[in-house]
């Protein structure tokens, strides 16, 4: 049976995710999330609420930047697939705190992935952002496009973990 490990699972776009998986498929999934306080932690708890009943579904309250914690998870939950949604996103803050940002994306999807290896996980899609194009006068815009100029911190860290996850 396919097991999906979603991180950022309890965010907007996770949920979402997840509520799909859960009616269209038969898999199990894991969610990870932080519920950092960039959003409302109540908004984050009404995403999931609905999943927490089902069998198909568990829930893990953790940080992608806790290696050791992510390497139990991927142990225990042994996932197929992982979607790595997860990220510090907020480009303005980015740029107050770009330190917080380089950790949790950067340092957060290096853990991803070599817990993605360590598990022998199938497939790993990781979500990356446009601010990875920064002011590129090129449109449209294209993944295969080199050369890119993030304009903040936060584009810089999401061009980052697109070159660890190549």
């Amino acid at each position: 049976m396919e097991r999906v490990l979603v991180t950022g699972g309890a965010g907007f776009i996770g949920s979402s995710t997840i509520d799909r998986l859960l009616q269209e498929t038969d898999a199990m999934v894991v969610c990870v999330d932080n519920f950092d306080d960039t959003y409302d932690r109540e908004f984050k708890e009404d995403n999931v609420a609905e999943f927490k009943n089902s069998p198909r579904f568990t829930l893990y309250e953790s940080d992608i930047t806790r290696q050791k914690d992510l390497m139990e998870i991927f142990a225990t939950e042994e996932p197929t697939h992982v979607l790595h949604l997860a990220a510090k996103a907020d480009t303005r803050k980015a740029v107050e705190d770009p330190y917080t940002y380089v950790d949790n994306n950067i340092i957060g999807t290096l853990n991803i992935l070599e817990a993605s290896v360590a598990a022998k996980v199938t497939q790993v899609v990781a979500a990356s952002s446009s601010s990875v194009y920064g002011n590129n006068e090129n449109v449209p815009w294209c993944e295969s496009d080199f050369g890119l100029k993030p304009i903040s911190p936060y584009g810089v860290t999401k061009l980052s973990t697109e070159h660890l996850a190549y």
